[in-house]
């Protein structure tokens, strides 16, 4: 064995114990973020409540700020943990396969949001028809049902079945940091106020925890107010982060069914110019009636705020980490007001294409709806005379181009009158036949040829 050449049973190894290193360091990356909330949470609840409230200020004072700390750290920690622990629901979900798949079939499902190009959203990475509020989660590897974001603070993506947990988690953490910031800094002015007239050593009496926790409960405190209204204001109309950011499109009213008559297609439908054009114009006409279109799942505030806390009969539960919210995350209802909207668009796009129509049929160069419908109605029973019959006795009008020309545009359609034949391929002479004939010949072939 060459010495030189490196065996590749250790190069294996050092491939193996990398893979291993790389998959630990993302894990230690991942739930660093969780360890930093946790300890910090407990070093504010272990300064707010003993060192603040218990140790130095007492009395009732003391023990009423201490007991509304200790009660918002305990439902931030459970919100926190309920968020972090929960699947937010995907439709590939094996242990709730049976529980949470449709009712109906694939096909009959009516999907109110599509792709750019009109068709129905399906994921292929996870090969699965994706529903309604759905997007896959690259750091996630999976589909989520109503997908709000993939949060790097909670190492999880939000969705159905745990965005009410992480709500509450922003409005509990929220209201913990104002009760530590204004407990530690009515401590430490008071101390900086006895000082001044001399009550007091300011060095000895106020720890620089009290100082640290009223600058980071206020900074902290400031960014999740702000963040914990922003959720809120989504929730009211119903929409989650990714419908407010991204543009979304709605099921374009269909332009027309059925096949078209004769004469009709301008381009060969087989070309790649042909649906390379045809798509573009659809995406152009989805996007269109797509910025016409409200948001469709805006129910109103009452019954936007009862798909994610749940209705009255719910009410003892709205404060809990629990989903009590509506809906399975595959069917969601859509409101009055988008209905509508889409109706006047449909009607708006039928009746241009009826002017439309009308201007082509003008020109010499449209299509008749009547005769359309005796195509489709051919092509739904299979009549296959009845096809050919209004393909023969189709009269078409004379263009511009014909009146200027002076010609007939129906020269070449095929009447009682004028019977089209087929034309039989003429026989191609070989070489080797040619070279098979007598010199005497050669004459003879060469004329036939010529």
């Amino acid at each position: 064995m060459d010495s030189g050449r490196s065996s590749p049973v250790p190069r294996r190894r050092r491939s193996r114990t990398c893979r291993r290193l790389d998959k630990l360091f993302c894990l230690v990356a991942g739930y660093f973020p969780l360890f930093f909330v946790y300890s910090l949470t407990l070093w504010a609840t272990y300064t707010q409540v003993y060192s603040i409230s218990y140790y130095t200020v007492g009395g009732w004072q003391g023990f009423l700020s201490g007991s509304i700390g200790f009660v918002l750290f305990i439902m931030t920690l459970w919100c926190y943990t309920y968020a972090v622990f929960t699947s937010p629901g995907t439709p590939v979900d094996n242990k709730h396969a049976y529980s949470h798949l449709p009712t109906s079939e694939s096909g009959n499902i009516p999907s109110v949001t599509v792709k750019s190009d009109g068709q129905e959203r399906f994921c292929k990475k996870c090969q699965f028809r994706k529903p309604d509020r759905t997007h896959h989660c690259s750091s996630c590897n999976t589909c989520v049902l109503k997908m709000d974001h993939h949060c790097p603070w909670l190492a999880t993506c939000l969705g159905l079945r745990n965005y009410k947990a992480f709500l509450l988690f922003l409005i509990y953490v929220s209201l913990f940091c104002i009760v530590c910031f204004v407990t530690s800094v009515t401590l430490v002015y008071n101390e900086i106020l006895n000082s001044t007239h001399g009550g007091g050593n300011m060095d000895d009496l106020t720890p620089v925890n009290w100082v640290l926790l009223a600058v980071i409960s206020g900074i902290v405190g400031l960014v999740l107010s702000g963040f914990t209204i922003w959720h809120l204001v989504l929730t009211g109309s119903n929409m989650t982060t990714i419908e407010s950011l991204e543009k979304v499109r709605y099921t374009a009213p269909s332009l027309r069914n059925g096949g078209a008559p004769p004469g009709a297609r301008l381009v060969d439908e087989n070309s790649s110019s042909y649906h390379r054009e045809m798509n573009r114009y659809g995406n152009y006409l989805l996007e269109e009636s797509s910025k016409k279109l409200p948001h469709a799942f805006n129910l109103g505030r009452a019954r936007n705020f009862a798909q994610v806390f749940g209705g009255r009969e719910k009410m003892l539960l709205w404060f809990f980490p629990m989903f009590t919210g509506v809906g399975d995350g595959w069917n969601w209802e859509t409101s009055r007001e988008w209905q509508d909207a889409a109706i006047a668009v449909r009607e708006e796009r039928e009746k241009w294409l009826r002017e439309q129509g009308e201007r082509e049929r003008a020109a010499g160069w449209g299509y008749d709806p009547a005769e359309e419908e005796e195509w489709n109605r051919n092509m739904r029973a299979g009549n296959h005379e009845g096809l050919i019959k209004h393909a023969g006795t189709h009269q078409k009008k004379p263009s511009k181009a014909d009146r200027l020309l002076g010609r007939s545009p129906n020269a070449y359609t095929d009447t009682d009158a004028v019977q089209m034949k087929r034309l039989k391929k003429p026989k191609r002479l070989d070489i080797d036949t040619i070279s098979d004939f007598s010199e005497s010949e050669d004459d003879e072939v060469i004329g036939l040829i010529r």
